[in-house]
């Protein structure tokens, strides 16, 4: 199994020097996520000496994959793949007991220049196959060297000597006709571990050993995974399974005779995001497409007409990868149950307003959608009136740039899954949760905004929403935040200390209406370019204290009724309140029935009190530094 050298310091530099490189595409929460799959994918081999890994083959293309384990032939010897055998595989997180059964479908190489062996996995094997590791499709490339001339690095997670999980990295040496080498640090138990692209994060190689000349360690020595792949697809033939779509809906005595649709009824004509509706869906057609109503086939239709009350079942089958989802159940009315188990979405780019006013979809499962490919989210499950519960927890969206309006409209939406969502390329996420009514709770500890630039009306109207929990939102980009929380009646505290709002110009009735709303976390608030805050804190009723004293005013043109109908407000604390551009000022503390202290920088004193006395204002008890004075406001 062998050694090669290198060290964990020389690993270090050379992983921070290659993320460096690629900032721009990775993100600290990519990382970290990838990072996760990854340890979840690779297992100690405990009663072989060696490591293995969990891996999604295209079993035969990337359109339908197969779950299996990969390791090396000499970590598992021929009598450890007998059926009866039973193989300990050791993760970080668990330990499982793999049964080797006689209709397990078992690679091993008989090549000499392949060192692998591919094990078939199942459901009913305890795996969740949602995290594992994929193969990288450049690795299927006729010219591997032209291929990889810019992905020099590889990547290897391992157990040497069976001990704690290892990441090492360096680079490549050669590509040989089967062989792949390269200079990673391994030790004794490292065998059987994948070797992965860097930039990609998906397996090339299995790491099987090192070549020694003289008895020393030269480089290390892996199998190119695509070869004994090729070999396991040739002894099982895949039989390819049929990429359907199952659908309910109901039939009430008004729809009898008349057009119920179950694919695009072409209600958003012209839409803003899409153009002519009646060319969505333009990839399906009667010479790949199939459609089936109570078993019975019909021609390709997006309809049917009804002579009976009552629940139909629909089948649609479609014989092509499918790129364009958008628009595909928009307005349709009468569906009332999915199940997209047997559908592929891995080609899918656009997923805008897929189920859009689908108004009687009461839950939604949708855990076997594969969304690493898609860009566009946009109004995805606007107008689900009757939507209660979702769950997005699988849903890949590094890609995603457009989120707004996703759930735009959903009033009875009680539970909510994103807690995977990745947002680093997300734009807009305009309204994204505006009007959900009936949500109590949401977590977006995953979010962190590195390009949007708008979050305006983003939880508007979400009335029963008490606790949002943000971790590292950040946002350096958003310009606008635009009535972001307003109408959310229940919140009590928030806490914005993640937030970067040093672009934000429009702070609009952004806490309109938190009526219940006691505490907000502003310490890290850059209000250095907002232009308007105008209605910023109406209505907050509850609000007995404000601490703005990282809020900076200079820019400010609009603070109209900033703080108008804040009923119990008492103490007002800024950090630099500067009145010089304000234009509007009108009802800035109008009912605020209970101020008694607002206290600004001492400095600040005449200049504010010269600008509030001719605004013809009712007076206001003022602090000054040390100083109490009467005060216009």
């Amino acid at each position: 199994m062998g050694t090669c050298g290198g060290n964990p310091e020389t690993d270090d530099i050379l992983r921070e020097k290659h993320c460096k490189k690629h900032s721009d595409s990775l993100t600290k929460y990519q990382s970290k996520k990838i990072i996760e799959q990854m340890d979840q994918s690779v297992c100690k081999m405990v009663d072989n000496h060696g490591t293995g890994f969990i891996c999604m083959i295209p079993y035969p293309n990337d359109f339908n994959l197969l779950p299996v384990l990969i390791s090396c032939n000499h970590v598992l010897q021929n009598e450890d793949v007998e059926p009866g055998k039973k193989i300990n595989l050791k993760f970080e997180d668990k330990e499982i007991l793999l049964e080797i059964d006689k209709d397990r479908k078992v690679y091993k190489s008989l090549k000499d220049d392949y060192d692998c062996t591919i094990i078939e996995l199942r459901k009913t094997d305890g795996f969740d196959f949602k995290h594992f590791l994929h193969v990288d499709e450049n690795i299927f490339s006729d010219n591997l060297k032209e291929a990889y001339k810019n992905n020099e690095i590889v990547y290897v997670i391992h157990y040497p000597k069976l001990d704690e999980i290892q990441k090492s990295v360096d680079s490549i040496n050669f590509f040989s006709k089967h062989k792949i080498t390269h200079f990673c640090s391994t030790d004794h138990g490292s065998s059987g571990s994948p070797i992965l692209n860097l930039d990609t994060f998906k397996v090339i190689g299995i790491h099987s050993g090192n070549f020694e000349i003289n008895g020393k360690s030269v480089y290390n020595v892996g199998t190119i995974i695509k070869f004994p792949i090729q070999e396991f697809i040739k002894k099982y033939p895949p039989k390819i399974k049929k990429n359907e779509i199952l659908l309910k809906l109901y039939v009430w005595e008004k729809n009898i005779n008349k057009e119920i649709y179950f694919l695009d009824n072409g209600s958003f004509e012209k839409g803003e995001d899409k153009g002519d509706s009646h060319n969505n869906l333009k990839e399906l057609n009667e010479n790949n497409t199939k459609i089936y109503i109570n078993n019975i086939e019909y021609k390709y239709c997006k309809y049917f007409k009804p002579e009976k009350v009552g629940l139909y079942e629909i089948r649609i089958e479609i014989n092509i990868p499918i790129k364009d989802c958008s628009y595909m159940f928009s307005c349709c009315k009468n569906i009332v149950d999915f199940d997209f188990s047997s559908f592929n979405t891995r080609s899918v780019t656009d997923m805008s307003y897929m189920f859009s006013s689908c108004q009687n979809i009461r839950e939604l499962d949708l855990s076997s959608f594969d969304t690493n490919n898609v860009t566009n989210m946009n109004n995805m499950f606007s107008f689900c009136i009757g939507l209660m519960s979702i769950d997005l927890s699988s849903f890949f969206t590094n890609k995603v740039t457009n989120m707004s309006k996703m759930f735009n409209w959903c009033p009875n939406l009680r539970t909510i899954n994103v807690g995977n969502f990745d947002i680093s390329k997300v734009e807009n996420m305009d309204d994204m949760f505006n009007t959900c009514e009936k949500l109590v709770y949401i977590d977006l500890s995953s979010f962190i905004a590195k390009k949007a630039t708008s979050v305006s009306r983003m939880f508007r109207g979400c009335e029963a929403l008490q606790n949002i929990k943000f971790f590292e939102f950040d946002g350096e980009n958003i310009t606008n935040m635009e009535e972001m929380f307003l109408g959310c009646f229940s919140l009590v505290y928030l806490n914005l200390e993640s937030f970067n709002t040093r672009n934000v110009t429009n702070m609009h009735y952004m806490f309109y209406g938190c009526q219940n709303l006691k505490l907000i976390n502003f310490s890290n608030f850059n209000t250095k370019n907002v232009i308007d805050m105008s209605g910023m804190f109406f209505a907050c009723t509850k609000l007995t204290e404000l601490n703005l004293m990282s809020f900076d005013t200079k820019k400010v043109e609009n603070m109209s009724k900033m703080f108008s109908m804040c009923r119990s407000l008492q103490n007002l604390y800024f950090g630099y309140l500067d009145l010089t551009n304000t234009k509007k000022i009108d009802g800035i503390f109008k009912n605020c029935l209970n101020l008694k202290l607002l206290v600004v920088p001492k400095e600040m004193n005449a200049k504010l009190k010269y600008e509030l006395d001719n605004r013809y204002v009712e007076p206001l008890r003022f602090k000054s530094g040390d100083q109490t004075i009467e005060l216009y406001t």
